[in-house]
C-alpha cells in the first residue's frame, strides 16, 4: 500500500532527527519548525526515562493533510482519534493528522500547536513503552502515563528519575 499516494500529500516533505523521521506536507510549513525542535528536545526526556540512549528503528511520525482518507485508511470507531501506532515495513509509526485536520475535529477544535505537540508526544511515549517491555499490562496505567508524561493536562515533575529508579523505590507498581 502506498501512504504516500492514500494521503494525497502532494508534495512530501522529510526531516530526520536522532530518534524518529517526521513526513509532512505543505499544510505543516507554518508550525514545523518548532514542532521538530520541540519533540526533538522533549523526546530525549523520555528516552531517558525509559533508560534509552537512542531508538533503532528511529520512529516514523506521519502527518496526514486530509481527515476523510485518514478516517478511510485506518477505520477508526472513535472519530475522535487523531493519532494511532503501527508498524509499516517493520518500522514503528505514528500515524496522526496535521494540526489542521485535527481542528476539523470538534473535540480539537481550539487545539493549539502546544496541544498538538503534546498528542504526537503521547503516541511517541506509547512506542516507548512497548519498547520497554513487551508485557501485557494495564491499558488504563500506560494511556496515564503517556498522558502525564505528554504533559496533556500540565506540568510533568517526574523526570528527575527513570522509570527503572521509580519501580526500585516501589513508587511504581505494575
Amino acid at each position: 500500500m502506498d501512504y504516500n499516494e492514500i494521503r494525497d500529500v502532494g508534495v512530501m516533505m522529510k526531516i530526520e532527527l536522532d530518534n524518529m523521521i517526521i513526513e509532512y506536507n505543505n499544510c505543516d510549513l507554518d508550525y514545523i519548525e518548532f514542532l521538530v525542535e520541540s519533540l526533538n528536545k522533549r523526546s530525549m526526556k523520555f528516552l531517558h526515562f525509559f533508560g534509552f540512549e537512542k531508538l533503532e528503528p528511529k520512529v516514523r511520525i506521519r502527518l496526514w493533510p486530509n481527515l476523510e482518507k485518514y478516517r478511510n485508511v485506518f477505520k477508526l470507531e472513535n472519530q475522535n482519534i487523531v493519532g494511532i501506532r503501527q508498524k509499516v515495513n517493520q518500522i514503528p509509526t505514528i500515524e496522526m493528522l496535521s494540526l489542521k485536520e485535527v481542528k476539523k475535529i470538534k473535540y480539537y477544535e481550539n487545539a493549539t500547536i502546544n496541544d498538538f505537540e503534546n498528542l504526537v508526544l503521547h503516541e511517541f511515549v506509547h512506542e516507548c513503552q512497548s519498547r520497554y517491555t513487551t508485557k501485557k499490562s494495564y491499558i488504563w496505567l500506560w494511556e496515564g502515563m503517556a498522558t502525564y508524561l505528554s504533559k496533556q493536562y500540565g506540568e510533568t515533575y517526574f523526570f528527575s528519575s527513570t522509570l527503572e529508579d521509580n519501580y526500585q523505590e516501589n513508587i511504581l507498581i505494575i
